[in-house]
C-alpha cells in the first residue's frame, strides 16, 4: 500500500478511506469543504476535522487489490 499526497478536497470522495498523519489512524472519509480546505473524517469513532494536508490517499498495487476482492462474501449456498 502506498500513501498519495491530497492537494484538493476533488481529489477524495465521501466513502474512501484516508491516512491522518497527526493520529497515525486510517479513517472514512464524511465529507469536505472547498472554502476551508477541510476534510470530515471518522476516526476512532468520532468525527475529527482537519486540513487536507493532515491527510493521505491510500493507493493499492493491482496484486494488493485482487487480494482484497478475494476475501469478499460469494453470498449464501441455501440450507
Amino acid at each position: 500500500m502506498k500513501l498519495i499526497d491530497i492537494t484538493t478536497v476533488e481529489d477524495v470522495f465521501p466513502g474512501e478511506y484516508v491516512f491522518h498523519e497527526p493520529t497515525s489512524t486510517m479513517g472514512l472519509c464524511g465529507g469536505s469543504s472547498k472554502n476551508d480546505n477541510t476534510l470530515k473524517v471518522l476516526l476512532g469513532g468520532k468525527l475529527v476535522e482537519d486540513v487536507i494536508s493532515n491527510f493521505k490517499k491510500m493507493s493499492l498495487t493491482p496484486e494488493e487489490a485482487r487480494r482484497s476482492r478475494a476475501g469478499r462474501c460469494k453470498g449464501c449456498t441455501g440450507g
